[in-house]
């Protein structure tokens, strides 16, 4: 039984049956997600050289450094850590 109190007087008492198990469901409008499934075949690649490939690869921002997100990140959260940065810079 749940019951709704105010100032401690009972205001509503509803079965815990109806409340959950019995309660109404509804079929609300939904959309489709704004996205496609990722495809499952790799595209096709043609080579123009490794030379140039391999530029290709090192100019992507995938590639680069990631330096600038470890520096700024707190990894000592929830380790329990008793030596500061210098000691694990060594």
């Amino acid at each position: 039984m749940l019951r709704v109190k105010n100032h401690g007087e009972i205001v509503a008492e509803i079965p815990n049956r109806e409340l959950a198990d019995e309660a109404p469901l509804y079929d609300r409008p939904h959309n489709v997600p704004p996205y496609r499934p990722a495809p499952m075949e790799a595209p096709a690649f043609e080579s123009t050289g490794l030379e140039n490939d391999l530029l290709t690869i090192l100019a992507s921002g995938d590639v680069c450094s990631k330096k600038w997100i470890w520096q700024q990140y707190d990894y000592t959260v929830r380790t329990n850590t008793i030596e500061g940065r210098a000691a694990m810079r060594q």
